[in-house]
């Protein structure tokens, strides 16, 4: 019996094995080792309904039914209004403006334009829709999908909201990396579209970035699911409609359970007899309507005291509360929208206060802020100030940092407790103080000094911000060199000391270029070691303010010519006198470039390198900088020097070596002081935010970087250079007084000579417009006189940039009245009064003149063209004959593609009835509109005389979507009287 019952064991046991076996690697979880598998109660196999769940994703939204739910359910448009709204109605303030008339400015101007219903509106969409952009109507001179033009900003009029349901982003003009215009992408416009279209009730327009101020819900990955909400965010209701759905039903069910919690029962004596006879149903049925009949009528229950009984039992639904607050708290949680505000409700437990959940609330609140609220806010504030400085409301541009109100208040009670920490704390400082004065360390007038710059105040900062000469004056000081001194008052200190090792120095005396020539060697194979800087090379990350959503209200670094950047120095008068460090006076403001009288730069060298990031502030945003800056009242060089490396780069340098000074800047008439630090404390790093990305650099790689470069830093490093090429003064182009080539520029290339000049030109004296500076003016003037090889007038300048400055808002007249109104031009000829053909000729003929005395574009130029098919076949017949050609009238060329995309974009180029051509010419008579009138267009004007000979033809050529036939061509000399 036993061995009986033991086989009969072990059968089992490999049954059961068996099973095991076959149901591993099936149906819900494959083989695996470190889990259980239960046949008894179906754990872990196909049959567990814990391993049936996946995660499905919501299915897309209509439009219409996000519009739907927002306007018929009031709980799911309190979410999405309720964070737009607090997020807006504490305001803001300008950290940096105390300024009460431009605090009084933008504020009437906000208010005008409506700030903060537009802003909630904006908010309130993009949570809605997962995007919206609120469209700036910018009085500016140019069309609504053209890029905006900040100098000419005179208005803003308006501002309109628009959510992502009518708005359709041009995929096509993707913002993309251009290392050639790195301006172009600058912060969070990389992978942004230059262009929205638009599709609302009141019209349908293209909308150029520029006049956008966007509002994103949030950022998603590259490879989303939906690629609708690709460049926007998530729709709120995709992510919290469920949890809205279990909230609204569990409270709706709670009430309909309180209806069945008490029941009727009807006892009656012989019930089941009854209904089994015929006619036993409708008598009971009868008898329950009679008893309910007096209940309702009569408040009363009449019934048969033999064999009847009417009662009622009451049902208890316990947990129903729990459910309800469970669904409660789970869409809180989703929506951080506290259940105080969401649903009303006071915090519930013992000793619940709700901090917890506020603190909670206002942290979403700010991220919301900075996500969607700050650049924006600050990009339209550059737009309100330029518009300002236009119209005389303001002086300047100030700098704009937007600080946003707090959140929450403090209670009386809190408010005095704080009041009285300040009090102790101010009362210690002033001990401090009075103790530093008995033992005479410091003296009365500073502590003055200090409290009228601030209320707070340390003293043992007040003693960090003076330098070792100032607390120790019986040590010897160090005066700025004269430029004579330069080279050895460089190589006798600090790191540099050790290339002048080995070199004669008593014959680098006699030979002081030798010095300079032997210490250049070793500094090169310095540079040739490759000594790593990784350790300095660290990542600035991002905060998420990148001023390409908010640009500087005055000139921005994309309209900045290479010749422009170059410009203070290769223009300014060398007039170099040097000044010792005793005597300079400060200025009291370094925020801008303007009034200000003296300036400092460091250059920052470590193993061969020198230390550079990308300026952040408006003033030069995005070029590459050195430690530097203003001087402030009663600040040495040396002493600003030091300030500047440590805030702008966070290093304390040891020794600071001066240089010298830089070129005069012309608008300015500042001589910068130069300095050299080759030891430090501390690692380069900008928290301050006026620079980012701090690297070490070889003279190579910023050699490289030329265009880029900040024009004071670009100075700082050519000092450097000519001292190790052992040049007294490289900002002396003609030589220096006692010269041959004194007053004036020698022949390139050639031994002895001058340049042929018509003389000193005199600067432009005239009247300037279109808020053009009168260095602009002044710098044609010189060249058009060189080219022109007389002095040309004041009278002439002005005609010739007001009329190019002009042509980007008339040039539809001037270039009809350069076609003589013939052609195309024809018809646009015959809408023109007398009047307005005279003042387009005389425009065309100052166009004409400034492109015949301008120096030339050397550069490719391209441009569109769309025609039907008669005009196309007759074109490219007459164009390809092999003879020359010419337009016939003033032209504008671009010099990329993206203008091109216009043009076709705005002519239907996508059509089948229309032909694109593009012509693509290496110019030799073209003239950069940017160089003549500095206008914001990175185009090139040809003469009506210009000649052009197609030297290739592309019929498969492409730009974007849109076909085209490219001729290639090449300029030809104009066309003479007769041919």
């Amino acid at each position: 019996m036993d061995d009986r019952r033991k086989d009969q064991a072990e059968r089992i046991v490999k049954r059961y094995a068996h099973l095991i076996e076959m149901q591993a690697g099936k149906a819900v979880r494959p083989y695996r080792a470190d889990g259980y598998v239960n046949m008894m109660n179906k754990y872990g196999t196909s049959k567990d309904t814990t391993e049936g769940y996946r995660f499905r994703a919501e299915p897309v939204v209509p439009d219409e039914l996000l519009t739907m739910y927002y306007e018929g359910n009031g709980l799911f448009a309190k979410i999405i209004d309720t964070p737009a709204e607090e997020a807006i109605k504490h305001g803001f303030t300008l950290e940096s403006t105390k300024d009460q008339k431009i605090e009084d400015f933008y504020t009437e101007a906000l208010d005008e334009l409506d700030w903060e219903e537009t802003a909630m509106t904006a908010i309130r969409w993009a949570r809605l829709f997962g995007g919206s952009i609120a469209v700036m109507m910018i009085n500016d001179g140019r069309g609504i999908d053209e890029p905006l033009d900040w100098r000419n900003i005179r208005s803003i009029d308006d501002i309109r909201v628009y959510d992502r349901s009518v708005i359709q982003p041009d995929y096509q003009s993707m913002f993309s990396y251009d290392p050639r215009d790195p301006f172009r992408t600058r912060g969070s416009r990389l992978g942004m579209p230059e262009f929205y279209h638009v599709t609302s009730r009141t019209g349908t327009f293209t909308v150029h970035d520029s006049r956008c101020l966007v509002f994103q819900n949030g950022i998603l990955p590259e490879n989303t699911t939906n690629s609708i909400y690709q460049l926007w965010g998530i729709p709120e209701y995709v992510r919290i409609n469920r949890a809205i759905r279990d909230a609204e039903v569990a409270h709706g069910s709670a009430t309909k359970l309180l209806d069945r919690s008490v029941q009727a029962v009807y006892k009656m004596k012989d019930l089941a007899a009854e209904l089994a006879t015929e006619e036993g149903e409708d008598r009971v049925l009868r008898r329950l309507q009679t008893i309910d009949m007096a209940r309702g009528l009569l408040n009363s229950i009449t019934i048969d005291s033999e064999g009847e009984d009417y009662d009622f039992r009451q049902f208890q639904f316990s947990g129903v509360s729990d459910v309800i607050d469970s669904t409660c708290n789970f869409l809180s949680a989703l929506t951080s929208i506290p259940q105080t505000i969401l649903f009303g409700r006071s915090p519930a437990g013992m000793n619940a206060t709700g901090d917890a959940d506020l603190e909670n609330w206002y942290n979403y609140l700010e991220r919301i802020q900075k996500r969607m609220v700050k650049k924006n806010l600050r990009y339209l504030l550059s737009v309100i100030f330029q518009a300002g400085v236009r119209t005389g409301e303001v002086d300047e541009v100030p700098k704009i940092k937007v600080e946003f109100n707090p959140l929450w208040s403090l209670s009386d009670t809190e408010q005095a407790d704080l009041d009285q920490k300040r009090a102790q704390t101010q009362f210690t400082r002033a001990q401090t103080a009075q103790l530093y004065i008995d033992k005479q360390v410091i003296d009365p007038s500073e502590v003055r000094a200090k409290l009228a710059d601030s209320e707070e105040f340390d003293v043992e900062n007040m003693l960090d911000e003076y330098d070792d000469e100032d607390l120790f004056p019986d040590e010897p000081t160090e005066g700025l060199p004269v430029s004579g001194d330069v080279g050895q008052s460089v190589f006798e200190q600090g790191q540099f000391a050790d290339y002048a090792k080995g070199v004669d120095l008593k014959k680098a005396g006699e030979d002081p270029s030798l010095l300079n020539r032997e210490m250049l060697d070793k500094l090169s194979a310095k540079y040739a070691e490759g000594t790593s800087t990784e350790e300095h090379k660290k990542d600035p990350g991002g905060d998420g303010e990148a001023p390409a959503a908010a640009p500087a209200a005055t000139k921005l670094p994309q309209d900045m010519s290479d010749e422009e950047r170059q410009q203070s120095a290769a223009n300014a008068p060398q007039n170099r006198a040097k000044a010792s460090v005793q005597g300079v006076k400060g200025d009291g403001n370094t925020s801008t470039p303007e009034d200000t009288k003296a300036c400092v730069g460091v250059l920052v060298v470590s193993q061969g390198k020198v230390l550079s990031g990308t300026r952040k502030t408006e003033f030069g945003y995005g070029l590459i900088c050195g430690p530097g800056g203003h001087i402030k009242d009663g600040e040495s060089p040396k002493q600003a020097a030091f300030r500047e490396a440590e805030e702008e780069f966070g290093i304390s340098p040891k020794e600071l070596i001066p240089l010298g000074q830089g070129p005069m800047e012309p608008d300015t008439g500042i001589e910068p002081y130069i300095f050299l630090c080759t030891e430090y404390e501390g690692e380069p790093n900008c928290v301050d935010g006026e620079m980012a990305d701090p690297q070490f650099r070889t003279l190579e790689e910023i050699e490289l970087l030329t265009p880029s470069l900040f024009q004071p830093f670009a100075d700082d490093v050519k000092l450097l250079k000519a001292i190790l090429r052992g040049e007294s003064d490289p900002f002396e182009e003609d030589g220096g007084p006692g010269s041959g080539n004194f007053g004036h520029k020698g022949r390139k290339g050639e031994i002895g000579g001058s340049e042929e000049r018509g003389g000193n030109v005199p600067p432009y004296n005239g009247e300037t417009g279109h808020g053009l500076e009168r260095g602009i003016y002044s710098a044609k003037k010189s060249e058009w006189s060189k080219n022109a090889g007389r002095e040309v007038s004041d009278r002439e300048v002005q005609e010739m940039v007001d009329a190019t400055s002009d042509y980007t808002r008339n040039y539809k007249d001037v270039v009809a009245a350069s076609a003589g109104y013939s052609g195309v031009y024809a018809s646009h000829g015959s809408l023109m009064d007398s009047e307005e053909k005279a003042t387009a000729e005389k425009s065309a003929a100052a166009i004409e003149k400034a492109i015949s005395l301008s120096d030339k574009y050397a550069g490719t130029t391209k441009r569109a063209m769309t025609m039907d098919k008669d005009a196309f076949d007759k074109f490219i017949a007459e164009s390809s004959g092999g003879s020359a050609f010419g337009l016939g009238h003033l032209s504008s060329w671009s010099t990329g593609d993206d203008a091109l995309k216009r043009v076709f974009r705005s002519r239907d180029g996508d059509d089948p009835d229309s032909y694109n051509v593009v012509l693509e010419c290496k110019s030799k008579s073209g003239v950069s509109i940017k160089d003549v009138a500095d206008v914001d267009m990175d185009e090139v004007l040809y003469s009506r005389k210009a000649r052009f000979k197609v030297i290739d033809t592309d019929p498969d050529y492409a730009v974007g979507k849109y076909k085209a036939t490219k001729l290639t061509l090449e300029e030809v000399a104009e066309k003479q009287s007769g041919q």
